[in-house]
């Protein structure tokens, strides 16, 4: 396992030198039955990466039997065909492949990886995981039994508390603001049959997107495609759906939680990615609360008042909805006043937007630490797949710094005007704040 790791560790170096958009030919692959694809392909290190997803994920999931999308992923490595639970395990260690499986509320996602010389045998346990689940019950009784742990657990998570309230306010009656893991109570209600449901409804040829990073050519992938996902029933092609708005602002809701810490989270709304101005709200986001130091509020909430150790702020694209999101903790006799704070940024960002010097900044950063997220062939292959997610080109890696060139001081002041008005904000603070 150790030699795997330095392998994956190695493969950074083959895309993540100074020429990022030329490491990236991407090709589109088609296979004789028509599923496509996305290939980077290198033969430098015997290893394929593979990412994949069936579009619908935890928005399937029936009103009260919520979970049961995640549930019905997490079994899909318990048993599959003739191969029990144990069995399937023991085979994949043997084979030395990574298979597994997750879900938010627009996808099911795979993340697949084997070497070269394993990799036919690999395969066919994928496929057998993805067209022939077991749910046995006895596997289906443990794995609920963990995911019940992990609820229990969450559900004194602080920052897990204060992310899902987010959730349900800016989206009620709508699968963003419901738990994709779901709760003690709807778990009760969900049985093996319920996920043969959502199996055979989610797994379809026409809700299929994947990605492949590795030794591999395109005429062995065709193949390849055909013989894991071949089998799966055709499906329907779903339309993009209408963006859903948050609900109107400006709202801030406080949940007692017992502790030395309050917990903030703040969002307003964003751009579809189809908008031109989109790339200026991602800029936009990145010089409020980025990874770089100069951003705004790791300036005025961490280094001049020493309020909280870190505060992000992101915009979000997820497939129904556009938003910004951004958190941070401080303590409970300072939280007031580190909202005040973080109020008065959003505020002064949409009054005077940027200076010149900080956009070039932001633009310098968000180019140069784009290339530092592909440490190897797996977070290569996700960062594909995101991209088609998006409805992006094989390009989208030359066209996203042209995007992030061609934004001006003029975009950001506009976008920040509209966006991050106060009418439009939701916070949620999870602690005991003092007034």
């Amino acid at each position: 396992m150790r030699a795997w790791r330095v392998l994956c560790v190695l493969a950074f170096a083959l895309f993540a030198g100074p020429n990022l958009a030329a490491a990236f030919d991407v090709q589109e692959v088609t296979s004789p039955k028509g599923i496509k694809a996305w290939l980077v392909e290198s033969h430098s290190i015997p290893i394929v990466s593979m990412n994949f997803s069936f579009e619908g994920g935890a928005s399937l999931d029936a009103i009260g039997k919520e979970g049961s999308t995640s549930l019905m992923a997490s079994m899909l490595t318990e048993g599959a065909g003739d191969m029990s639970a144990a069995a399937f395990k023991t085979e994949t260690t043997r084979l030395n492949m990574g298979l597994s499986f997750d879900v938010d509320a627009d996808y099911a996602e795979g993340s697949f990886s084997c070497l070269k010389e394993t990799c036919d045998k690999a395969l066919a346990l994928l496929q057998l995981a993805v067209t022939q689940p077991r749910f046995d019950a006895d596997a289906y009784a443990r794995v609920q039994q963990l995911t019940l742990q992990s609820i229990q657990h969450n559900s004194r998570d602080q920052a897990t508390i204060a992310t899902r309230l987010w959730h349900a306010k800016a989206f009620p009656n709508h699968p963003y603001g419901r738990a994709v893991s779901g709760t003690v109570e709807t778990l009760a209600k969900i049985g093996p049959m319920d996920l043969r449901q959502i199996h055979t409804a989610l797994m379809t040829r026409a809700g299929l997107r994947v990605a492949v990073v590795g030794d591999i050519d395109a005429k062995t992938l065709a193949q390849r495609l055909d013989a894991v996902f071949g089998d799966l029933p055709p499906g329907v092609a779903k339309a993009k759906p209408a963006p859903v708005a948050l609900s109107k602002g400006p709202v801030l809701e406080t949940l007692d939680f017992e502790g030395p810490q309050t917990f903030i989270v703040f969002g307003n709304p964003s751009l579809d990615d189809d908008n031109n101005q989109a790339m200026a709200t991602h800029l936009t986001a990145e010089i409020l609360g980025g990874g770089a130091s100069f951003a705004r509020l790791n300036q005025s909430l961490r280094e001049k008042s020493g309020l909280t150790y870190g505060v992000f702020f992101s915009d979000l694209a997820p497939r129904h909805a556009n938003y910004m999101l951004g958190s941070f903790s401080t303590a409970n006799e300072t939280a007031m006043q580190a909202l005040q704070i973080l109020q008065a940024e959003l505020a002064r960002m949409a009054k005077d937007g940027p200076g010149e010097d900080e956009l070039r900044k932001v633009k310098s950063y968000v180019n140069g630490s784009f290339p530092l997220r592909f440490t190897s062939n797996a977070s290569i292959s996700q960062t594909l797949l995101a991209a088609q997610h998006l409805g992006r080109g094989t390009d989208f890696v030359e066209r996203r710094t042209k995007r992030v060139n061609a934004v001006t001081v003029a975009d950001i002041k506009a976008v920040a005007a509209t966006l991050l008005a106060p009418d439009k904000q939701i916070v949620v603070m999870v602690g005991r704040p003092k007034k």
